[in-house]
């Protein structure tokens, strides 16, 4: 889907789409705290509500001050408040 992402979003809003790919001597468990690391870095975020992997990046979004969305719910209906269950 990297290049649907890219064709998408980089090019209209000047979005940079990131993927980490992981080197054969890393575990998948090493790779996943990549993954989280770099999901709670980033400038922004999409996210899955029924993930527990988006719920720790969330949380430490929040920490940070960045905002969070989630797909296939709208913004209007969610909160970036600290603490909050979405």
């Amino acid at each position: 889907m990297m290049e649907k992402f890219v064709k998408r979003f980089e090019k209209k809003y000047r979005m940079k789409i990131i993927k980490y790919d992981r080197p054969s001597i890393q575990s998948e468990g090493e790779a996943a705290h990549m993954d989280l690391y770099l999901i709670s870095q980033a400038k922004y975020a999409i996210v899955n509500c029924p993930s527990t992997f988006s719920a720790f990046a969330k949380r430490q979004r929040d920490v940070l001050g960045k905002s969070t969305d989630f797909w296939g719910i709208d913004n209007e209906n969610t909160t970036n408040e600290p603490n909050s269950d979405l």
